[in-house]
């Protein structure tokens, strides 16, 4: 069955976008 390793990778990927985020703000931030 897929679906756990696809729930891994969709959790993985929002953890990737938050950090992603939080570095854009910064970013901003700064200018």
């Amino acid at each position: 069955n897929a679906l756990p390793k696809l729930h891994g990778a969709l959790l993985k990927n929002e953890q990737d976008v938050h950090l992603f985020e939080r570095l854009a703000f910064m970013a901003r931030r700064q200018q």
